[in-house]
């Protein structure tokens, strides 16, 4: 929070908006919050309190919202998103604490404390670096091609980010603690991350390859006719987002097995393998970014999850030969619903109707695919539905 409030001068002075200063300052306190909401979150990770986590989560966004909208009413303007960023993580604390009953004490021993210590250690920088890999682009684009550029990246980065953050949400708050607490019986908990890698890869590769096919109508709809340049950012971003729920699951595997410097090291290479990409894109403008971040992301993707499946003694032949028919059903699907949209852009259709029959004929169609293609996840999918 200091770093970040110090700093505030000069990331105004780097993007010549002397506003940023105040903005900097006052958001940085968004990091002690969320700091302090650390110990009481993970253990009702830990304890799989899901009801409780979702209840900080849902209270703290609603909330903020609402105060957001209120402000920017009356005329706050930028300020409202401010107060609503430090609002949310600060309510999102204060309920921490009671729903999961945990309070701050003294420690009861230092039993383990050096290893639990060069663990957090690995973990902060990893996700110090990945933070930096994750932002830089937004940071490139906004110095080079200013604010509208950045204004149409972000909105596509956005949007390309629903599938994981929602996938990845519900899925890594029940994985992590049921693999590791079968550390000891690696059949069972191999057992475990390919039932969950399945569904995965069925929800937030489909979800990427339905939000590329659907793009033109999606920006249209979400954004309004205006923001039509957002439209091949989104398709590229979405490209790179294919593999990602897969591809992030080597983190996951990386804190089942405690092993902090290999997930340090893995960040490193996908920070690395970014940060070239910009470099390379960023002459090209946003698009130019988004396609050299694709391409890099897909090269990178198998490795990083090769390093993961090594970390935790699982068998990296056995994930892509669950993940490569689920893939090749998104993929069809995708295909399907592109040419829907080729022979209705110049038909009569408004938007929502195309918007709507390409969501139609995308799930009829990824159904049909699963059904021939993955026959055992689309019966388990069936189960599940009608459980």
């Amino acid at each position: 929070m200091v770093l970040c409030a110090l700093s505030a001068p000069y990331i105004a002075a780097f993007y010549h908006r002397p506003e940023l200063t105040k903005i900097m300052v006052a958001a940085s306190t968004a990091l002690l919050l969320s700091a302090i909401a650390v110990q009481p979150t993970a253990l009702m990770r830990r304890q799989m309190k899901l009801k409780e986590l979702s209840l900080c989560s849902l209270w703290a966004l609603l909330i903020s919202a609402v105060v957001a909208i209120v402000l920017a009413r009356f005329g706050f303007g930028y300020w409202a998103l401010v107060v609503q960023l430090i609002l949310q993580q600060a309510i999102t604390t204060a309920l921490s604490f009671p729903m999961s009953g945990y309070f701050p004490r003294l420690p009861r021993n230092f039993l383990n404390l050096r290893s639990l210590v060069t663990f957090g250690g690995y973990s902060a920088a990893y996700g110090i670096v990945n933070y930096f890999a994750r932002n830089l682009d937004n940071v490139l684009v906004g110095k080079f091609w200013g604010a509208t550029a950045l204004g149409y990246y972000s909105r596509a980065y956005f949007l390309m980010t629903l599938p994981g953050m929602v996938v990845m949400g519900v899925f890594s708050g029940v994985l992590i603690p049921a693999m590791a607490s079968l550390r000891k019986e690696p059949a069972r908990m191999e057992a475990v991350y390919v039932r969950a890698l399945r569904l995965i890869t069925v929800l937030g590769c489909a979800f990427a390859v339905g939000i590329a096919a659907a793009a033109p109508e999606l920006v249209e709809f979400v954004y309004g006719p205006k923001w039509r340049a957002v439209v091949p950012i989104l398709l590229w971003l979405s490209a790179a987002s294919i593999l990602q729920p897969i591809q992030n699951t080597a983190q996951w595997l990386y804190i089942i097995a405690e092993r902090g410097r290999g997930m340090f090291m893995m960040g490193l290479i996908v920070a690395g393998s970014a940060m070239l990409a910009f470099a390379i894109g960023i002459p090209s403008g946003p698009v130019g970014v988004a396609r050299a971040y694709a391409i890099a992301n897909t090269i990178v993707a198998y490795p990083v999850l090769l390093m993961g499946h090594r970390a935790c003694g699982l068998n990296i032949a056995r994930t892509v030969a669950e993940s490569a028919p689920l893939l090749l059903c998104a993929l069809i699907m995708g295909g399907v619903v592109w040419l829907i949209g080729v022979g209705t852009s110049a038909a009569s259709m408004g938007l929502h109707g195309r918007l709507a029959l390409k969501i139609i004929i995308g799930v009829f169609t990824y159904a049909i695919c699963l059904r021939q293609l993955a026959r055992p996840t689309y019966s388990e999918i069936l189960a599940q539905l009608s459980a």
